[in-house]
C-alpha cells in the first residue's frame, strides 16, 4: 500500500522475485483517505494523483516483466470473484490454492485489526463482499466524484471503471475548491503541465 515507486527496484534485486499489485478505483481510494484524513482543507485530494502516478507506474511494470514476475490485479475484480482472482494469486506465486483461502469467516481469526480496517466506517471488515465496491458513492459528494473523473478519465477507461458523468457545474465546483488549497493547487498545476501524478 503506497510502495509501487519501489516494485521496480525489488523485482530488479533478483530475478526470482515476484510482485503483484492491486490497485483500486480512485473513487474508492479518495472516499477512504477522506474519512481518515485529518489535513488542512481538501488535502486527501492529494490521493487523486498518487492513484494517477501509481497507475502510470503499473504500465510500465507491465511492460518491463513478464507475467510469471509482475502480476497486476484489480479490486473490484477480486470482489466480484475471490476464487478466480485467488487461484490466479496462488498460480502466480506457485501455491496450491485451498478453499479456505475465500471463506469469509477464516477473516475473522486475523489478529491484527489493522489488517481488516475500513475507513469508510472505522469498522473491521473481513473478507469478500462486492457492495465495498460502490461504498464510495455513499462517501463523496458530486464535486468530489466529477474532479475524480475528469482527471483519471483515461486511466479509469483503461481499468473499464464505469462513470457517473456528472454536470459540468460539478466539476467547476470541485476544480474551484482545488485550488483553495496550495499543495494540491501545485499538483494539478504539474498534473496539467506534464500528465504525471
Amino acid at each position: 500500500n503506497g510502495e509501487w515507486r519501489f516494485i521496480d527496484n525489488f523485482l530488479k534485486l533478483n530475478k526470482k522475485f515476484k510482485s503483484f499489485l492491486i490497485i483500486r478505483d480512485p473513487r474508492s481510494v479518495i472516499a477512504s483517505f477522506k474519512n481518515i484524513s485529518h489535513g488542512s482543507k481538501y488535502d486527501y485530494l492529494n490521493c487523486i494523483f498518487n492513484w494517477i502516478d501509481s497507475f502510470d507506474d503499473v504500465e510500465k511494470l507491465k511492460k518491463k516483466y513478464k507475467s510469471n514476475r509482475f502480476l497486476f490485479l484489480k479490486f473490484e475484480n477480486i470482489h466480484e470473484n475471490p476464487e478466480i482472482n485467488t487461484k490466479k494469486i496462488c498460480k502466480f506465486l506457485n501455491i496450491s490454492f485451498k478453499s479456505s483461502y475465500i471463506k469469509n469467516k477464516n477473516f475473522k481469526t486475523i489478529k491484527n485489526k489493522s489488517l481488516t480496517f475500513s475507513a469508510l466506517n472505522n469498522n473491521p471488515s473481513f473478507g469478500f463482499n462486492i457492495s465495498r465496491n460502490y461504498q464510495w458513492k455513499k462517501n463523496l459528494t458530486k464535486w468530489e466524484i466529477a474532479i475524480i473523473e475528469s482527471l483519471c478519465r483515461d486511466r479509469m477507461r483503461k481499468l473499464n471503471y464505469e462513470f457517473e458523468n456528472l454536470d459540468k457545474k460539478h466539476l467547476k465546483e470541485g476544480m474551484k475548491k482545488l485550488n483553495y488549497n496550495n499543495l494540491i493547487k501545485k499538483r494539478l498545476r504539474f498534473f496539467q503541465k506534464y500528465n504525471k501524478g
